[in-house]
């Protein structure tokens, strides 16, 4: 019985691979393939997508393979020593390689027979590498760029958004507090809102002139309340995955620092949430498009866009019986699903009657319960939003036509 062996990595196995199989076995007995362990493939090319067990199993119930060994990076006449083979094989780009004439110059009574490469470009593991990678690129989709990190929408598989939210030095002290880490509200008299009002409607990100876009209060705080909240049918929650550690440094970066005025606060605020300690993905499924986007190409009538208002507005109250202002709700944080459910995305600025909170913020959460700060903002935000306001004209040209048909009324 004529006995034969090649080593290969193996990983994402294809067509080429097989028809490489197919050839050693139509001139031996016998195949042992050495398959390289996962260490070895980082060592010798990158890290496998695929582990050793996973390739094993798929060389195992292949037709062209009998037998199945490891190889940790053995030299061949090593490996000829432990198997006896009587024929060496290996892809024809190895042809005078150092490695195959040490053992031709070892091991000179054993002949080698190179296998010609397939060269085609769709029979290629860095070409199907390639192609998934695209793949991934061309199915992810901005939903919305945060502070913390664009929040993207990724349709490669199950479809789910992700976010990542980063942790500072200070919040990374006690990571799961929900605490004012950072101390806005302790510094300072006020810190201004992330409002959507007309005044600032002119201005490229909406937001007071030269103060910075903090991401949140507190980090905990959005994955905190987001499991709180899973059980809602509104609620996008899945999981969450740490993606990102490192030590902490000997000092804080800003809790001993004193800052004459809120806006430099808030510049050392942002540069310390880009230097984080720690990065989590907060995991959510897939809620479809925004509410601004489904009143600019969905939404075929004044009474679906009523309705749909009134749903948000019935949230909005949910949250307020929970003790919870969102404090950033507008027509980017509402989403619609193609069966019509709705989701409210984004509580990086949260506050709860559940969390941890110094007394000024526990003042201006109950004043905001009080006045119903989400829904005036919700509201506001839906003036400033182009494709939300004019469905708020049409809504107004009605009540002035004392009630013409609502399904007579619609946006092109």
């Amino acid at each position: 019985m004529k006995r034969g062996y090649i080593t290969a990595s193996m990983d994402l196995p294809h067509e080429g691979h097989f028809r490489l199989l197919k050839a050693c076995r139509q001139h031996c007995d016998f195949l042992t393939v050495g398959l390289a362990t996962d260490d070895l493939c980082v060592k010798q090319k990158r890290k496998p997508l695929l582990s050793f067990a996973h390739r094993r199993s798929i060389l195992e119930n292949c037709k062209w393979v009998d037998l199945v060994v490891e190889h940790t990076g053995e030299s061949k006449p090593l490996m000829h020593q432990k198997l006896h083979f009587d024929v060496l094989f290996s892809s024809d780009e190895y042809f005078g390689s150092g490695e195959m004439q040490f053992f031709e110059k070892e091991v000179p009574h054993i002949p080698v027979i190179y296998i010609p490469r397939v060269t085609h470009p769709l029979l290629s593991t860095t070409s199907i590498s390639a192609s998934i990678m695209h793949r991934i690129q061309q199915s992810t989709q901005v939903v919305a760029c945060g502070v913390s990190g664009q929040i993207l929408r990724q349709g490669f598989g199950p479809y789910f958004i992700l976010k990542p939210i980063h942790f500072s030095t200070e919040e990374c002290t006690n990571p799961e507090t929900t605490a004012d880490v950072l101390g806005f509200f302790r510094k300072f008299d006020a810190l201004p809102r992330n409002y959507k009002k007309k005044h600032f409607a002119d201005q490229k990100d909406e937001s007071p002139p030269e103060f910075p876009m903090i991401s949140g209060v507190s980090s905990s705080r959005e994955l905190v309340i987001n499991r709180q909240l899973q059980h809602k049918a509104w609620c996008t929650y899945l999981s969450e995955a740490e993606i990102f550690t490192k030590e902490l440094p000997d000092k804080p970066f800003i809790a001993n620092t004193i800052h004459a005025t809120l806006l430099d606060f808030a510049n050392d605020v942002c540069r310390a949430r880009l230097f984080p300690t720690r990065i989590v993905h907060l995991i959510q499924r897939e809620g479809g498009i925004t509410f601004k986007k489904w009143c600019d190409t969905v939404c075929p009538t004044l009474n679906a866009f009523q309705a749909k208002r009134r749903e948000v507005e019935q949230i909005i109250e949910e949250l307020r019986q929970e003790g919870i202002s969102h404090e950033d709700l507008h027509s980017r944080n509402v989403l619609v699903a193609p069966n019509g459910q709705l989701s409210v995305i984004d509580f990086g600025w949260s506050m709860s009657c559940g969390f941890q909170m110094c007394a000024k913020e526990q003042h201006v959460l109950a004043q905001h319960l009080r006045e119903n700060f989400d829904l005036q903002h919700f509201r506001d935000s839906m003036e400033v939003c182009p494709a939300t306001a004019r469905w708020l004209d049409i809504e107004r040209k009605q009540a002035a036509n004392n009630g013409a048909p609502n399904a007579h009324f619609r946006v092109s």
